[in-house]
């Protein structure tokens, strides 16, 4: 994605709204202290919502969003967004939840895949 972006595209990306509003990170990449989490999901869903019913004037947006459900994905691709998943294998994430992030990782992990319904309409790019 960062490779695609412009100078002056809009990322949304919830670990850099994590940074942004974190007195002290500890971490730069996906340190989420639970007390910060309404504010950030707040500002995240207050960005979303302007750009799906199309109150700027941005070039691109690119929002990186776990979205598990169809549903979700289908009202932004009706609302004229172009849904790339980008993902790795189960077995890949866990090993880097349990490796690479902070201890509740894994049970995002778990969590998203018990949620996650595939959609018709998903581009779906897989990593290593």
């Amino acid at each position: 994605m960062r490779e695609h972006a412009r100078p002056g595209d809009l990322i949304v990306d919830l670990d850099a709204l994590y940074t942004a509003v974190n007195a002290n990170p500890t971490r730069a990449d996906h340190d989420q202290p639970p007390a910060l989490t309404p504010f950030v999901f707040d500002a995240r869903d207050a960005i979303i919502h302007r750009l799906l019913h199309g109150d700027h004037n941005a070039r691109a947006a690119w929002i990186i969003h776990s979205a598990p459900e169809a549903t979700t994905r289908a009202e932004w691709k009706q609302r004229g967004a172009n849904i790339v998943m980008i993902t790795a294998t189960r077995e890949a994430l866990t090993h880097r939840a349990h490796t690479q992030r902070p201890a509740p990782w894994a049970d995002h992990i778990t969590d998203w895949h018990t949620r996650y319904t595939p959609g018709h309409i998903d581009q779906v790019v897989t990593t290593g």
